[in-house]
């Protein structure tokens, strides 16, 4: 059941909605992650706040990511992150937002001032992301206590950072245990120990956690969710109840297959990173962005509040085998373990980190341009692009890297049709993987996201 505070708030919402900065043109919204830790990218590739100049004038949004928060009382022993020299966390602040970044109140002050120039600009505060544990989001909803503490510091956060957003990035209610690898460098790695979720105990209470930031944080500040693609994990959001209290549904359409794993789900093989129609192809990801969307709708969101996701970055794996009969135009195809990764991931499918970001199994579409890849195509059923290397790239790439990626073709697809179902927007993650020549950040991949979006209004 829902609390009499959240139909009060829901009628203040629909009434006060205007004073909100979100975008109210026939277009659907173009929004961005800013990646805080994309500062530390390699080779000329590091990337600020102040670096999104160029293209702010294009966007309705961003998502500063990410934030945290202090973990429960009584967490032993405490995460790297919660201790100096990243954090200062005891059982005193447990719950309380924090930050991982000692740059992040520069990177404030620059979107911050975007907002003069675009005074329709949303800026929302990104809390959580994938190596964040779950079990942390757990314990803070289950407990009133914990709510009020967590949605006080949400709205300090928001005076102080000049953010008018909050958004929850929850991976994910229900889920389940696991202990993950977080590479810092090549020869340094931290680990993130997660005791997971409960269920259903967190389907009810993340509606009881966002419940709890309308009502302390009032209409005018926009509420965001990270939404989950797959239909499983969508469900256990409880996302019929909760998407009434949201303004919108950043939906993580993307990573539908990842290669730096060492076990992949039987009977797969080589997929498709952000399809947006599900690939027909034996051994593939039986998932898409349009599928996703249409169990979004089905569940009754309405189009306006959902935004999907474009990942500006590539998946990487490795099979110097797939140049005969062409077999690299295709998915489905098994991988071979390259072993170039860092660390505990040289035993995964991913194949090398590019030169600049250094993530096993992840090209930046910026690296996948510079590798300057022999082959090229286009499968027009996913409306997705694969790279190939048949013979070492032009930035050391190994002969054998097969990419499966988003290109200019495939965004203004995706763009196009999110238009045309009247979705509410389109988001990318993230800014820092777009494409820098010459010294300039260029972004050909949002420009034409964005141009993409209005002109399907003048057809």
């Amino acid at each position: 059941m829902f609390s009499s505070s959240y139909y009060l708030y829901t009628l203040l919402l629909l009434l006060f909605s205007s004073f909100r900065p979100i975008h109210s043109s026939s277009s659907p919204a173009f929004s961005t992650y800013f990646a805080n830790w994309a500062i530390y990218h390699q080779n000329n590739y590091s990337y600020a706040a102040s670096d999104l100049s160029p293209i702010v004038n294009k966007l309705s949004a961003v998502m500063y990511s990410f934030l945290y928060f202090c973990p429960p009382p009584g967490t032993s022993p405490m995460p790297y992150w919660s201790q100096p020299p990243y954090g200062s966390c005891t059982d005193a602040t447990a719950y309380q937002i924090m930050s991982v970044e000692p740059k992040d109140t520069s990177f404030f002050q620059d979107i911050k001032s975007f907002q003069t120039q675009k005074k329709d600009l949303s800026f929302i505060l990104s809390i959580g992301g994938w190596n964040f544990p779950s079990a942390y989001f757990s314990a803070l909803a289950a407990s009133p206590t914990a709510r009020a503490t967590f949605a006080s510091s949400a709205k300090q956060w928001l005076a102080s950072s000049g953010a008018n957003g909050v958004e929850l990035d929850w991976e994910s209610p229900c889920s389940s245990p696991r202990e993950d690898d977080v590479e810092i460098s090549c020869t340094d790695f931290d680990r993130v120990v997660d005791t997971g979720g409960s269920c259903p105990k967190d389907t009810a209470n993340i509606v009881l956690l966002y419940e709890e930031l309308r009502s302390v944080l009032g209409p005018s500040v926009t509420l965001s969710i990270a939404s989950q693609a797959s239909k499983k994990l969508e469900e256990k959001e409880g996302i019929e109840a909760l998407f009434p209290v949201l303004d919108r549904l950043n939906i993580m359409t993307y990573d539908y297959a990842v290669s730096d794993v060492s076990t992949l789900p039987p009977g797969s093989g080589m997929s498709p990173n952000a399809p947006l129609f599900t690939p027909t192809q034996p051994g593939t990801v039986n998932m898409s962005i349009a599928s996703t969307v249409s169990a979004y709708l089905k569940l009754g969101v309405p189009p306006s509040k959902i935004h999907v996701g474009i990942p500006l970055y590539g998946h990487s794996w490795f099979n110097k085998s797939l140049v005969v009969n062409d077999l690299w135009q295709s998915f489905g195809a098994q991988p071979d373990i390259q072993g170039l990764c860092c660390g505990p991931f040289a035993s995964t499918y991913g194949a090398r980190p590019g030169m600049s970001a250094l993530q096993c199994g992840t090209l930046m579409y910026s690296e996948i341009t510079s590798a300057k890849a022999d082959l090229y195509y286009y499968d027009n059923i996913t409306q997705s692009a694969i790279a190939y290397f048949s013979k070492t790239g032009a930035d050391g790439t190994p002969a054998g890297t097969w990419v499966s990626y988003n290109d200019l073709k495939s965004v203004r697809f995706i763009a196009k049709w999110a238009k045309s179902k009247g979705l509410g927007g389109v988001f990318v993650f993230d800014s820092s993987m777009d494409t820098f020549e010459n010294g300039e950040w260029t972004y050909k991949l949002m420009n034409a996201i964005a141009d993409q979006l209005v002109a399907a209004d003048e057809e």
